[in-house]
């Protein structure tokens, strides 16, 4: 081993739960907090490898827009003392969690868990850094948990394309695309410390519902885990789920257990989330044992900024969508022809287009990547579908490839060229152009082998 470079890790654990009224992100209805299931928490490594530095923050939060995650990453860099780029924040995705703005529109609960949250997160990364161990021994490997995600976009009986149709629905035939079932798990055994556990798994953490604050099956995989294998700490890091749910839309039997039928047709309970954070749990166990193993040498991060093209409306377009979100605003969604997934899919497409109408012609993005021997972990902001995932792990060069999406940033779905025609909630409502997600893909490439280019040989981010 290069001892020049020996990897370093560090963590720690904070939670992060708000205050009762604070707004919750997820749906396009008002929620406020209403209490507290299980802890919300932000779970923070640091890393450290000759003079380069970084920590990552995987915080058990729906999405942070860019504005306000930048913000924050300056506000953690300064005060653990590292460059912008070496602070890493990525959300888990879960529904029932907070928004974070300070934005004059949300309420003053709302904008008072900013303040919280920032404290939090440095606390998190101070505590992380002044915790740092050798790395002993480090592996990864690929796991697969089958069965608990879904595509979620369902051809119909008369052929068109809908989110969510709901579970039992006669008129549904099949999924358009199969999900990726695959668990990527890296493994860091510390000298004299917890060994650390990543997971990444593509799903949305969507299953409970509700106005009460939990971690969704994130919190249920680390605590499963934890329990099942004592001195280890879990990181979940979630993967290319923006077609991807938890919904069976043919479940029936025993598959409906701990569940009941939400407002938008959608079978969620508490039970359901635990499921699915002990499935993973279990597949996480399988292979934990079994990685395969490469020297704690090296860390390679680099960031960059891509411009990505933004989906504008037609003058016609903007007029109609300004009349139908006058009409959900007001609380008369009952005057619209439409009910359950379809009525959300109508009204987010509306707002994207309000948002829009004016510009700009391109948002920017970022993407990020971060390597530990020959594992690499590829952050996108926003919800990549599936296909970005998978091939991100097929990139030519890496052996063992982790995307986290909602990552620095969030800025909205991006869905394959394919989903364009033909329809749905996260093609019609996405922020972006056709041929986004492919020209993502390659633009996560080149930021994985500039990172990896970086490992080992001092550059900052």
């Amino acid at each position: 081993m290069d001892e020049k470079y020996r990897l370093f890790a560090g963590f720690a654990r904070v939670a992060i739960n708000p205050g009762p009224g604070t707004g919750l992100e997820g749906y396009y209805i008002e929620r406020r907090c209403e209490g507290v299931l299980d802890d919300i928490e932000v779970n923070a490594v640091a890393f450290g490898s000759g003079p380069t530095s970084a920590v990552l923050l995987a915080a058990d939060l729906c999405l942070i827009k860019q504005k306000y995650c930048d913000v924050l990453r300056r506000e953690v860099a300064s005060a653990a003392g590292l460059p912008f780029g070496s602070v890493i924040i990525s959300c888990t995705h879960t529904h029932t969690s907070p928004i974070v703005s300070t934005d004059p529109s949300q309420s003053e609960e709302t904008r008072a868990y900013f303040p919280l949250l920032r404290d939090r997160l440095v606390q998190a990364a101070k505590e992380a850094l002044s915790s740092m161990l050798p790395v002993s021994s480090a592996g990864y490997r690929t796991g697969s948990v089958p069965g608990i995600s879904h595509c979620r976009r369902i051809r119909m009986r008369d052929g068109s394309i809908l989110t969510n149709p709901g579970t039992g629905n006669p008129d549904a035939v099949c999924e358009v695309t199969k999900p990726d079932s695959r668990v990527g798990v890296l493994r860091l055994d510390r000298e004299g410390g917890d060994t650390l556990i990543f997971a990444g798994y593509g799903n949305h953490p969507d299953s409970i519902g509700g106005c009460k604050v939990s971690a969704d099956y994130p919190g249920f995989f680390r605590r499963t885990f934890e329990r099942a294998v004592p001195g280890t700490k879990c990181v979940y890091l979630n993967g290319a789920e923006g077609d991807i749910n938890f919904i069976d839309v043919w479940a029936k039997g025993g598959d409906l257990n701990d569940t009941f039928r939400d407002f938008d047709d959608v079978f969620r309970g508490y039970g359901h989330s635990m499921y699915i954070g002990e499935s993973i749990a279990g597949a996480v166990l399988q292979v934990f044992r079994k990685v395969n193993r490469f020297e704690p040498a090296g860390l390679g991060l680099y960031e960059k900024v891509v411009q990505l093209p933004a989906n504008v409306p037609t003058a016609a377009e903007a007029a109609e969508a300004h009349r139908i979100c006058a009409i959900h605003r007001a609380g008369r969604d009952a005057e619209l022809p439409y009910s359950g997934m379809m009525l959300t899919t109508v009204v987010a497409e509306a707002e994207r287009m309000v948002r829009l109408e004016h510009g700009p012609d391109t948002v920017p993005a970022r993407v990020c990547a971060l390597t530990v021997g020959p594992a690499v972990i590829v952050g996108i902001a926003g919800e990549p579908f599936t296909g970005v995932g998978e091939a991100l792990k097929e990139t030519p060069g890496f052996e063992f490839v982790m995307p986290a999406v909602n990552t620095n940033g969030s800025e909205g779905y991006f869905p394959m060229m394919s989903a364009y025609e033909e329809g749905g909630y996260e093609a019609r409502s996405s922020t972006f152009r056709p041929g986004t997600a492919e020209f993502l893909v390659d633009e996560c490439r080149g930021v994985m082998k500039e990172a990896a280019e970086r490992q080992g040989k001092g550059k900052k981010a």
